[in-house]
């Protein structure tokens, strides 16, 4: 473990932003934002006028119940703006922040402010997790998400959902669940690194061509494994807190699963799902979710089987900042014996995931 690095992360959450009686306005019309949603952005109690975006096409254009504006309109009508950027990578960050300095606009980082808000929640974590790597892992990502350390990319590991060790045993009763299948990309993993030895796949996808892609690859896999065709099991739906009707909604029309939130909504073509429903007269070992800032959801409507399966968990918390700290204070919440792990699987701020087991 560094030794200034939980030293630095404590220092830099205690920088406090004011914002009172300021105007606020969010810099990123995009996926970033759709990820944090209505519900977060009104967790940051701001005083959110608009948003504030490059794209000529979305300028004039709602976006999460918000106008989009461009900045020269911000800074002609707007006294004293207060800018938080919210982009993907640090590229962009690095490029809103040229702009913004240019027009002597004060700016920060949206998941600065959010994390600051927060201090008490992540330092926490940071102390409850259960080993050096966690600790650094965890620590060096908040950093490098409010643009104050470099992302260390000797921290980034191998076998994302699988990257501890009791994630990677050999279990004939496993049962596997994932929600946010996608393609099949991670039941393909999982049954490379089982060695194909389980008892039971339960796949969750929403979006209609990665629903056929996910049962055309299991077809294979069928026939590769040797698989019986009732061993993994799909069903055409979203993971949620309630069994109703959603819609997705995206800013990528040409790849609606990457970056879309689910929308309840009575009249929706997608069905929602609550896992204490659907499991409460099966088992479950193992729950996977990647689905796109909706793990609370997931867990909360999951509480019941949780307890009384204590099954292995790997939970996404990369997606907004509020899932990096409220997503392990609810696991904990749920199942105070849990032990945590953080892994970091990619060289950017995607794939955070945490890992949960007794």
């Amino acid at each position: 473990m560094k030794n200034n690095q939980k030293a630095d992360l404590k220092l830099i959450l205690e920088n406090k932003i004011n914002t009172l009686n300021r105007k606020c306005f969010i810099y990123g019309a995009g996926n970033t934002s759709l990820l944090y949603g209505i519900e977060s952005f009104d967790k940051t109690k701001l005083n959110i006028v608009a948003f504030i975006d490059g794209n000529p096409d979305k300028i004039g254009t709602k976006f999460l119940n918000k106008p989009v504006i461009s900045l020269d309109e911000c800074v002609k009508n707007y006294e004293n703006p207060l800018v938080f950027i919210n982009v993907g990578t640090v590229k962009t960050i690095n490029q809103v922040i040229d702009l913004l300095n240019e027009k002597h606009i004060e700016h920060y980082i949206l998941d600065k402010f959010i994390f600051s808000q927060n201090k008490e929640k992540i330092l926490n974590i940071y102390n409850i997790l259960e080993d050096d790597l966690s600790k650094e892992t965890y620590a060096n990502i908040i950093l490098a998400r409010m643009n104050e350390a470099k992302q260390d990319f000797s921290l980034v590991r191998n076998n994302q959902y699988f990257a501890v060790p009791e994630f990677c045993q050999n279990n004939p009763n496993e049962i596997f669940v994932d929600c946010g299948a996608y393609v099949g990309d991670t039941i393909e993993k999982y049954l490379f690194i089982k060695q194909g030895i389980f008892k039971q796949i339960y796949a969750f996808e929403p979006e209609s061509k990665n629903y056929n892609a996910l049962k055309h690859r299991i077809e294979r896999l069928n026939k590769e494994w040797a698989l019986s065709s009732e061993k993994i099991k799909t069903e055409e739906a979203a993971i949620s807190d309630t069994d109703s009707r959603g819609q997705l909604s995206s800013v990528k029309s040409d790849s609606p699963s990457l970056g879309a939130q689910i929308i309840h909504d009575d009249n929706g073509n997608i069905s929602l799902i609550k896992l204490d429903t659907y499991f409460s007269n099966k088992k479950m070992t193992f729950l996977k979710a990647d689905i796109e800032s909706h793990e609370q959801k997931l867990l909360s409507g999951a509480k019941n089987v949780i307890i009384r399966d204590k099954p292995l968990l790997s939970i996404c918390i990369y997606h907004n900042a509020y899932d990096m700290f409220e997503i392990p204070l609810l696991i904990k919440e749920i199942n105070p014996d849990y032990k945590l792990f953080i892994r970091h699987h990619y060289f950017n701020f995607s794939e955070t995931v945490l890992y949960a087991c007794e």
